[in-house]
């Protein structure tokens, strides 16, 4: 029995790593078939969990689109993460669209964030933040 609990653990720590270091490859269609069939909350917590396997900041020149695979290898930054969510959730079926907040010149840059919301939840991606709210709250 003993022998048996170390192995699984032996394996989650190794399923773990080859996760971390993208060796078990993901793709916006693995996100999607993972992510499927959820409600908004647990869509946008399942998005920003994949997303977190792979995650890094790099600012990003607003005039560079990035392809998946760009950001997965050299990261990105407000921008990128949320079209990407913006993507994800329009595939997931659910209404998203991004928003962006100007900032203030030499005190604060501008943001972007991705929203994700259908008729009663909306659901706020920052980056590997994640806020939602219900109408009924």
């Amino acid at each position: 029995m003993k022998i048996l609990f170390i192995s699984v653990i032996f394996i989650l720590i190794i399923l773990n790593i080859l996760v971390q270091e993208n060796i078990i490859e993901v793709t916006k269609e693995s996100i999607v078939t993972k992510c499927s069939g959820l409600n908004v909350t647990d869509t946008a917590y399942c998005l920003r969990g994949n997303i977190k396997t792979f995650y890094k900041f790099n600012s990003t020149k607003d005039s560079i689109n990035l392809s998946f695979n760009e950001l997965k290898e050299k990261g990105g930054d407000c921008r990128n993460y949320a079209f990407l969510y913006e993507e994800l959730g329009s595939s997931l079926g659910f209404n998203a669209t991004t928003i962006r907040t100007e900032g203030i010149k030499g005190v604060m840059p501008a943001h972007r964030i991705a929203v994700i919301y259908d008729s009663i939840t909306y659901c706020k991606l920052d980056q590997t933040k994640v806020d939602c709210r219900s109408i009924l709250d």
